[in-house]
């Protein structure tokens, strides 16, 4: 038994059937402990990709192209990435 411990269960475990989504508790019942996970972390644009984005932002701005500029608003978001880098001829 853990020294700091107060009860014989320290809630180092919960068992699967008391595990509730937010708005199925009384965030004012004093007998309830709510924990909330905080959600996944976009991992955030590269050097690259944010260069990219923000030329497509000022050209789809400067050119009155909305669409160029949502693709780079996207790109910067990290909805989207950059396409590949097309290398060699382009005729088959």
């Amino acid at each position: 038994m853990n020294a700091a411990s107060t009860s014989p269960d320290d809630g180092a475990h919960i068992p699967a059937d008391q595990i509730r989504n937010p708005s199925e508790v009384d965030r004012n019942d004093p007998n309830i402990n709510v924990v909330e996970i905080p959600a996944e972390k976009k991992q955030s644009p590269s050097f690259k990709e944010q260069v990219f984005g923000y030329a497509k932002v000022i050209r789809g701005t400067a050119l009155g192209k909305s669409d160029v500029k949502e693709q780079g608003e996207q790109v910067l978001r990290g909805e989207e990435t950059i396409p590949a880098k097309r290398r060699g001829s382009t005729s088959n």
